[in-house]
């Protein structure tokens, strides 16, 4: 006589994936942190740190072009247009700023001083 056992596991999450640089910002959201605490189950994952280099912003043809790494990977060759992003496409005034992050892990845009008060 031949048995089969099978077994099947459902894992519905309270919140999605998210990185530790996002974890650092909700925190400080009381409702996230509410929702984050109705769950009895916490994984930690990992994958190789992604990174921007050599960036260079070329105001004429407002490109933003950098290199993009993945962990020991080899560099690849990024370009942005930057006045084609949807909330730059659409702003109104004369001037924004570009802020890239010390780790080179990302960037903002900025329609005033970065970090200012009310920005």
């Amino acid at each position: 006589m031949t048995y089969t056992r099978n077994k099947l596991t459902v894992l519905s999450t309270v919140y999605p994936p998210i990185s530790s640089a996002d974890a650092v910002r909700l925190m400080r959201i009381p409702e996230v942190e509410a929702m984050l605490r109705t769950s009895d189950f916490y994984m930690i994952g990992g994958r190789a740190q992604a990174r921007l280099t050599r960036p260079v912003c070329d105001h004429d043809s407002g490109e933003l072009r950098f290199d993009f790494i993945v962990g020991d990977g080899e560099p690849r060759p990024v370009t942005i247009r930057i006045h084609e992003l949807p909330g730059v496409a659409t702003f109104e005034g004369e001037t924004f700023q570009i802020q890239i992050d010390e780790a080179g892990s990302g960037f903002k845009i900025w329609d005033g001083i970065p970090d200012a008060p009310g920005a």
